[in-house]
């Protein structure tokens, strides 16, 4: 393409559009979100901050891939919000949810993307993540179906705090306890919550980041990213974090 619009005669701005159109439309979870940009992100921060450990924060996709990175051996702890298995059978409607995994390519490729926030839900999406997102949770490994993707996050080792709600739109629980089967080497601690228990009516999958739930949900996980200590050897659903949150409540 780029070879092309060197002998177009199409302005320096229109080429620069139609490359960064192209790209985008070639954009992948596995290749692009999860090695390339997080390794970017991460490796920007380890050297804009030495001195500092490396602590982050991800919301649904952004735990998904949180095993994706080269850099990832320098994350010392990981906050996953809502961060579900997204296999059609954990979703709240399987049958919904399957027919729309073979929808969405389609709808990917007739509009060159996939037009996700007309519906209200989060930005739009490329064509070729929205159509990896759809082949993923058609997979009953979701993206570890990849070759060799569960080594890679077998090898992955951190602490994380994970947290989800049980009124989430897109997920019964068993979508977030069984994702974190695939971080064996990973010190986890996850609490499911209801929105009564933290005094909110509704927080659903987005709801968590909303300014107006600051300050009946941040303070959950701050001792966590501050560094508070917790017992050696805690597994998944640890008492030490739990009561360390439910302190709070």
């Amino acid at each position: 393409l780029s070879s092309l619009l060197c002998t177009s005669p199409f302005s320096d701005e229109e080429k620069k559009i139609a490359l960064l159109k192209h790209e985008l439309l070639n954009t992948t979870i596995s290749t692009h979100w999860g090695k390339l940009d997080q390794s970017a992100a991460l490796k920007f921060m380890i050297d804009l901050f030495p001195e500092c450990e490396l602590v982050v924060v991800g919301h649904s996709l952004g735990g998904h891939i949180s095993g994706m990175s080269k850099w990832r051996e320098h994350i010392k702890r990981f906050v996953f919000i809502s961060v579900n298995n997204a296999h059609y059978t954990c979703a709240r409607k399987p049958l919904n949810r399957l027919f729309e995994m073979f929808a969405i390519p389609a709808v990917a490729v007739a509009c060159g993307y996939l037009p996700t926030k007309r519906l209200g839900l989060f930005e739009n999406l490329p064509r070729d993540a929205a159509r990896e997102w759809a082949f993923f949770s058609r997979q009953r490994d979701y993206l570890f179906s990849l070759p060799g993707y569960k080594e890679r996050y077998h090898d992955f080792k951190t602490d994380i705090l994970a947290v989800s709600f049980t009124d989430d739109e897109y997920s019964v629980e068993p979508a977030f306890s069984s994702l974190l089967n695939f971080f064996p080497r990973c010190k986890i601690d996850h609490v499911h919550l209801a929105p009564d228990q933290v005094g909110l009516k509704k927080v659903g999958h987005m709801g968590f980041f909303r300014a107006k739930n600051k300050e009946k949900l941040w303070n959950l996980v701050g001792d966590f990213l501050l560094g508070a200590t917790r017992d050696k050897g805690s597994k998944i659903i640890s008492g030490s974090r739990r009561a360390s949150i439910a302190s709070k409540l």
